[in-house]
């Protein structure tokens, strides 16, 4: 009913699972948000992963790049193919995790990155590692709320930044 599915033959299999993932989420997300997309939301998605990276224009992406959401439209790997740092369920995660990037783009843009990515962890039931915090903790790493503003992306805090949007 809200998304539109682009995939390979060999993925046919699992629209399924992603509808019921996407369609699942669709209603909770939007009201929590209180905003819906204007249109349906493109997904494509990439048979493996390094079709993936090279689709989105990062070959030398971390393998726990796995999805990301641009322009209304969500860019995922396959969970048939996950990649080395993924599984088939956690693909359908990052799934919702994404959508939610697509839902907090109708109506702010300019979201810090850490907010963006802490709202998206939340909402697809993503958990903030107490490991990486406890971790940087104990070694006088912890980010101000000036750092992680100043994140871009996740690729620059290693990471991290999904840790600490979804903690705060």
């Amino acid at each position: 009913e809200h998304f539109i599915f682009y995939c390979t033959d060999q993925d046919v299999k699992i629209l399924d699972d992603l509808e019921e993932s996407f369609e699942g989420c669709y209603k909770r997300v939007t009201t929590d948000l209180g905003k819906a997309p204007a249109d349906k939301t493109r997904v494509d998605i990439y048979p493996d992963l390094e079709t993936y990276h090279n689709g989105i224009g990062r070959p030398n992406a971390p393998d726990w790049s796995v999805g990301m959401a641009r322009s209304g439209r969500v860019y995922m790997v396959s969970p048939l193919n996950p990649g080395p740092q993924h599984s088939y369920d956690s693909i359908v995660t990052v799934a919702v995790h994404e959508f939610v990037h697509i839902v907090v783009e109708e109506f702010n843009r300019r979201q810090p990155a850490y907010l963006n990515e802490g709202l998206a962890s939340y909402e697809a039931g993503q958990k903030a590692s107490k490991y990486i915090i406890g971790n940087d903790a104990a070694n006088n790493r912890l980010p101000s709320i000036t750092d992680m503003e100043n994140w871009a992306d996740a690729y620059e805090s290693e990471g991290r930044i999904y840790n600490y949007g979804y903690a705060y």
